[in-house]
């Protein structure tokens, strides 16, 4: 049964203090124009046993957050290498889940269904100056239960920033206020330095009609302490591999070894990670800053050099450590010597 999603009120909601005119340009970094023109969407679902979501609080909340992540109120110009901060606001979408409970849905979510509780297509096939860089959309079931699906245009956040936007969010919610205020939105441009590089609205890279290979695992919390003690080996391993690394390692022997038998010629096979890189500058960017401040980084295995007797996860935990642990301060000064030896002293 298809899922049936009713939108019955849409809006923007504008910071709750206007940003000033000194702020009124934020400049894209080079790795925010090199990343794809998408949103990155993520959707926390809630039940009822926690009355529900007041949306005159969640909108009033997201007034103040805007305001101080104000680059997310703004619109983009300039060839899409300048965000404007002209606080235009984001998208605030109310829906009604008519005919499922949210209990219902989570134990055979559908990705096809998840996509009707987003507040806009996060692939779209054009670059719009006037498309928003930050939508919300409250979907509540009929059960009572929530869902708040955010989407971000990634051009200005990678899975760290985002991690700051919720954060700031739940805690003016929460009637805490905002953590670290002032160091949530800094000038990365400064530091990885766009040059002339600008990305042609006529041609964004989409994710459109590339097909969809999504499929669903659910990893338990003690199968994941399980799967990094059985990949510890003090002989081997300085630290007991994170959360990140022992799950790379189990899913990717898991596709080697579904490959092999199919396409033995196929030889090297590569894992990428994402790593952050606000922590491994020199003075360190704050962790949870706007901007995409980040660099993947590949693990290698090959069949001729590493044999197929290696293709198990205690082995491969080995190349994706070291792939990750091999961004450091030099790695990344060596990455960007043009711009970062250059601007390394710079305040930002």
């Amino acid at each position: 049964m298809a899922l049936k999603v009713e939108v019955y009120q849409k809006e923007k909601v504008r910071p709750s203090s206007p940003t000033p005119q000194t702020l009124r340009n934020y400049k894209l970094s080079l790795l925010d124009i090199l990343v794809a023109t998408f949103y990155t969407t993520i959707v926390f679902f809630y039940d009822s046993l926690g009355g529900g979501h007041d949306y005159d609080e969640l909108k009033d909340s997201l007034m103040k957050t805007l305001s101080i992540l104000y680059p997310l109120a703004g619109r983009m110009k300039d060839g899409s290498t300048t965000i404007e901060c002209n606080d235009e606001g984001a998208d605030f979408v109310r829906a009604n889940v008519t005919n499922c409970d949210l209990g219902e849905f989570l134990r055979h979510p559908k990705l096809e269904d998840i996509s009707q509780l987003l507040p806009l297509d996060p692939n779209p096939n054009a670059i719009d100056p006037s498309q928003p860089m930050l939508a919300v959309q409250l979907n509540r079931f009929r059960c009572g239960g929530t869902a708040v699906a955010f989407c971000v245009w990634h051009g200005l956040a990678d899975a760290g920033a985002m991690v700051g936007l919720f954060n700031t969010l739940a805690a003016i919610n929460r009637g805490e206020g905002p953590i670290n205020p002032g160091g949530l939105v800094v000038d990365a441009s400064a530091i990885f330095r766009p040059g002339n590089l600008v990305r042609s609205p006529l041609m964004p890279f989409s994710l459109k009609n590339r097909g969809n290979y999504s499929k669903r695992f659910v990893f338990g919390k003690q199968d994941i302490e399980r799967l990094r003690n059985d990949y510890y080996h003090p002989s081997e391993h300085r630290h007991r591999p994170s959360r990140v690394k022992a799950l790379s390692a189990f899913i990717w022997a898991a596709v080697i070894r579904a490959i092999l038998p199919a396409n033995p010629n196929l030889k090297t096979h590569l894992l990428t990670n994402v790593v952050n890189l606000r922590k491994k500058l020199n003075p360190p960017l704050p962790s949870q800053c706007l901007g995409n401040i980040s660099q993947a980084v590949a693990a290698r295995w090959e069949s001729e050099a590493d044999g197929d007797g290696s293709v198990t996860p205690g082995f491969l935990v080995g190349r994706v450590a070291e792939a990750i642990n091999k961004v450091t301060e030099d790695y990344v000064r060596e990455m960007h010597v043009e711009v970062y030896v250059e601007d390394r002293e710079r305040p930002v």
